[in-house]
């Protein structure tokens, strides 16, 4: 059961084709609710993409955070995104 979700804008600063190589081995920690995909602005600043991932507990998503596993992915946005994102527990 989905019970915290982390929620993940960019707007993208390079061309590099980064997406199937960062997520590569983070499957087995979290669910993707949406990523990608058409998208409307409702409110606040627009960005290219947008990903929604759903974890068992947000202290799940803390430990993917933190994992090695992200550590390897993040390497591949680093200088070539500008990004928000923020980890928000679910609702019984």
């Amino acid at each position: 059961m989905i019970r915290a979700h982390v929620a993940q804008e960019r707007n993208t600063r390079s061309a590099a084709d980064f997406t199937k190589q960062s997520y590569r081995g983070l499957h087995r920690m979290l669910t993707f609710l949406a990523r990608g995909g058409k998208q409307v602005n409702l409110e606040g600043g627009a960005f290219e993409r947008s990903v929604v991932a759903g974890f068992p507990s947000l202290e799940a998503a803390e430990r993917c955070h933190h994992s090695t596993e992200y550590s390897e992915a993040r390497q591949y946005t680093i200088g070539t995104a500008e990004r928000h994102m923020v980890a928000v527990e679910g609702i019984d």
